[in-house]
């Protein structure tokens, strides 16, 4: 429960600092600004739940089965969330999207269900059968992000 409260504490954090005057002053003060802020709050929180699952299932990092399984439900919970923060008009300057995901929308979708398929997936397996069962998974997991990001991010960010 300790680790869910950090992790949404780093998803509200850029809107507290935007609605105080603090962070996130290069893409401006605007709903459209406010749902990219969202988004790269997302993706950063997947990005620190991924790492930290491939360094276990890697050997780089001590393994924590229970802290294992939690995250992997987290990485579940918030791939759910990737698509929300692209609406329209949130294709703006300081946004590390590429033009493509709006001009490519369902095929963007498609790939984002996917990733949210196969981490739910990976978070049944680790739930249910443990870590050496859903271990080799989290590589898959890995690619996934890549594929999505390959068409759809800009690169370099």
């Amino acid at each position: 429960m300790k680790r869910f409260a950090l992790l949404l504490g780093a998803l509200v954090a850029p809107l507290i600092l935007v609605s105080c005057g603090g962070g996130g002053s290069d893409l401006g003060d605007s709903p459209e600004a406010d749902a990219v802020r969202y988004r790269q709050g997302v993706m950063h929180a997947i990005e620190w739940k991924v790492i930290e699952l491939r360094a276990m299932a890697d050997g780089d990092t001590a393994l924590d089965e229970a802290q294992f399984k939690e995250s992997a439900g987290e990485l579940a919970a918030l791939s759910t969330m990737i698509t929300e923060g692209f609406g329209p008009g949130t294709d703006i300057a300081g946004s590390n999207a590429k033009p493509e995901v709006w001009s490519d929308w369902d095929k963007f979708v498609a790939e984002a269900t996917k990733f949210a398929e196969l981490t739910r997936n990976f978070a049944n397996t680790a739930q249910q059968s443990g870590f050496n069962a859903a271990k080799d998974m989290a590589a898959q997991v890995g690619g996934a992000c890549r594929n999505c990001h390959s068409p759809y991010r800009k690169s370099g960010q």
